[in-house]
């Protein structure tokens, strides 16, 4: 239902034009009608003009709210002048008495169905006084059916008026809640870093967001409603096939790394896209999201050589773990031997040599596994009557060891 300022638009329209062909006619058949008719006719006419000019300039100049007493107001006017009308074209044989019908209409579409009651009871007593004291007959049927007729459409003009306000309430609220939504999906999405573009069914732009323009470098004001996909074709081929395919199969596409190649730069992108269909059996709208993930191959890429740096520095703790333990068997034995007697000077000096080296590399080693902190953990079982019997063999073939010599190992085969 439209708005009450519009149907009062109509209504100062319609009561302009009635009072006006009235008036006209009236004095068109001068001869034969009464100065008095003519006088009422004007009178009406004039009434019209300046009543409805007056409210014109309250409710569309100055915009005022058309309240309660307003509309009655306009609702009695417009009662006093169907009146007047009726009342000059022989009552009950008038053929203005429907203009009653218009007044009870209009009331119940901008009024409250008691209010509007209220007009049409009081429509109803203005037509029968003026049958029974303007124009002195006998009430026939046909004023009780045109009394009827007032009834019945005050009530269905105002049940189904109650429903439109009712409907148009909701819509209303449906509207406003719907305009949120679009605000804020609008501002999600300007504000997200990811690019959404939508084609529709002939590849041709529907939407862009910011970022989607940003990294296709482009602008969504050039490239609306235009065939968007053959540009992509140039820029993110990958982008614009699974677009493509996305129509044809109907089917979503997920996660799809392609590239982005503009002025001979190039970065990757993930794609997924999703299908929209209006219509059982049609192509339908493409929305694609894809994503700059340089950041993230970056990163993968970092990871992969930490990894393998970690399995180096771990082999090479270990290393260096198995080469320090043979330095210090070696550098034992060294020492052992220059502490014989039987070798000359230039032996111990070599000898010397060879246990200063070994500390100095057995301390770099030791320096190696506290930095690069790795322990070994691995595990295995040992013998440790096999280690003694090991230990009791280089005792006996030291040259200090005397022959008679009684080492015994306990324990183990």
């Amino acid at each position: 239902m439209p708005p009450t300022p519009s149907l009062l638009r109509w209504v100062y329209v319609a009561r302009v034009c009635v009072a006006t062909v009235v008036f006209v006619a009236a004095a068109f058949y001068f001869p034969t009608v009464s100065p008095g008719v003519i006088v009422t006719v004007a009178v009406a006419a004039l009434s019209s003009v300046v009543v409805t000019g007056v409210s014109f300039f309250h409710t569309h100049i100055r915009r005022a709210p058309p309240g309660a007493a307003f509309l009655y107001a306009q609702a009695l006017f417009d009662l006093a002048l169907v009146t007047a009308i009726v009342h000059v074209t022989e009552g009950a044989e008038s053929d203005f008495a429907g203009l009653y019908i218009l007044v009870i209409a209009v009331s119940g579409m901008t009024m409250p169905f008691a209010s509007n009651l209220l007009i049409t009871v009081l429509a109803a007593l203005l037509y029968v006084a003026d049958i029974v004291w303007g124009h002195p007959v006998q009430i026939s049927v046909a004023v009780y059916l045109q009394i009827g007729v007032f009834l019945t459409v005050a009530f269905a003009v105002g049940r189904l008026a109650q429903r439109l306000h009712v409907v148009g309430a909701q819509r209303s609220v449906l509207e406003k809640e719907v305009h949120r939504l679009r605000l804020e999906a609008s501002d999600i999405l300007h504000g997200i870093s990811s690019g959404v573009v939508t084609v529709d069914e002939e590849g041709v732009l529907v939407y862009a967001n910011s970022a989607a323009q940003r990294l296709l470098g482009f602008s969504s004001a050039e490239w609306v409603e235009r065939p968007f996909v053959q540009f992509l074709q140039s820029r993110a081929s990958e982008l614009s096939t699974a677009i493509l395919e996305t129509q044809s199969k109907g089917r979503q596409q997920v996660r799809v790394e392609g590239n982005i190649t503009i002025d001979g730069r190039s970065y990757p992108i993930g794609v997924t896209t999703t299908l929209h269909r209006v219509e059982e059996g049609g192509q339908g709208s493409v929305t694609a999201i894809f994503t700059d993930i340089s950041d993230q191959k970056r990163l993968e890429d970092l990871n992969l050589r930490a990894e393998r740096l970690a399995a180096v520095a771990e082999l090479s703790a270990s290393l260096a773990h198995e080469i320090k333990n043979p330095l210090a068997s070696i550098r034992s034995s060294v020492e052992q031997l220059s502490g014989s007697g039987r070798a000359n000077e230039d032996e111990q000096a070599l000898a010397e040599l060879i246990v200063r080296e070994s500390d100095r590399l057995s301390r770099v080693l030791s320096e190696f596994l506290d930095f690069s902190r790795v322990q070994l953990r691995v595990a295995r079982p040992v013998d440790l009557a096999v280690v003694a019997r090991g230990a009791v063999e280089l005792v006996r073939g030291h040259p200090d060891c005397p022959p008679d010599a009684e080492i015994v190992v306990v324990g183990g085969p």
